[in-house]
């Protein structure tokens, strides 16, 4: 009976360890493409006149940062950025 309490054990750990692999690299793989939509959502809410610039600075800006979490934090900072001129703290 321990012996097969082991086995299943050894099992569920290996089968565990896959899933959780599995899980992270598919969300790894997504992080480019948030990272993009978030800077996206963004450039949206700036003014006209200054959306295609935005794009293209911060489209470099992102391009520059290393690493896709990096990226990800980069991308939500223009966001939070552009909050406060949303709630009308301030006009551009």
């Amino acid at each position: 009976m321990a012996v097969l309490a082991g086995v299943l054990v050894g099992i569920g750990s290996i089968a565990t360890a896959t899933a959780a692999r599995l899980l992270a690299d598919e969300g790894r793989s997504w992080l480019p493409w948030l990272s993009r939509s978030v800077m996206g959502h963004a450039v949206a809410t700036l003014p006209h006149q200054y959306r295609e610039r935005m794009r293209e600075e911060w489209a470099r800006h992102l391009g520059d940062v290393p690493g896709e979490i990096g990226k990800l934090i980069v991308a939500v900072g223009f966001v939070m950025g552009w909050l406060p001129n949303q709630l009308g703290f301030w006009s551009v």
